[in-house]
């Protein structure tokens, strides 16, 4: 009876463990298309630092900063807002922007480019 719990007990760490480790799945910075509602998808620099770079990205021209929690994408303000929370979806990330007093809710998709996506996401 005590190896079958030993072996109970393993087996859910070991099974715990791997879906945590499934669901943290590394983003890498790079290049990516960022489409918002139904504008043009524009080129975004996600940098290893945490900075955007969203040059003319029009639909998107207050976003200055990244953080990966877990298998989301936090994109936010310059000022630190959060503007949008992108949760992984095939090669993508998709998610909606947070409404803020002077605009509406805008669904976001964040592709990488080929480049990116060679580094392994």
């Amino acid at each position: 009876m005590t190896n079958l719990r030993r072996f109970l007990t393993l087996s859910a760490v070991l099974s715990l463990s791997a879906i945590s480790a499934a669901q943290a799945e590394t983003f890498n910075a790079g290049e990516y298309k960022l489409a918002v509602g139904n504008a043009a998808p524009c080129t975004v620099t996600l940098s290893s630092d945490g900075s955007a770079s969203v040059g003319a990205c029009a639909a998107a021209p207050n976003v200055g900063h990244w953080q990966q929690h877990g298998s989301t994408i936090q994109l936010s303000k310059g000022n630190g807002e959060v503007y949008a929370l992108l949760k992984p979806k095939g090669d993508a990330y998709t998610g909606t922007t947070f409404p803020s007093n002077d605009s509406m809710t805008h669904t976001l998709t964040l592709t990488p480019t080929p480049q990116t996506a060679a580094l392994g996401h």
